[in-house]
């Protein structure tokens, strides 16, 4: 199953979105971050120093979530509109 979802990563045909939240106390003021690569997600988390810039919780880096985006394709017709 890991397998699979690690080859929708790379797949040309979805959107891939790295989402990490904090683990603010108060369910209501958690605040999420999503990225669209594997690289923005490192640097966020290491530039933050693994703290909410928002509220000062922690990072909750043991459950990054992974959100897979169907692509809008474009595409024109042969000879027309």
């Amino acid at each position: 199953m890991i397998d699979f979802l690690l080859d929708l990563v790379f797949d040309s045909k979805l959107n891939t979105q790295f989402i990490i939240m904090c683990k603010n106390d108060d369910p209501e003021l958690v605040h999420a971050y999503h990225f669209s690569t594997k690289k923005l997600l490192k640097e966020f988390i290491v530039d933050s120093n693994l703290i909410c810039p928002n509220c000062g919780a922690p990072l909750d880096t043991s459950d990054i979530r992974v959100a897979f985006l169907k692509k809008t394709i474009t595409y024109s017709t042969p000879g027309g509109s």
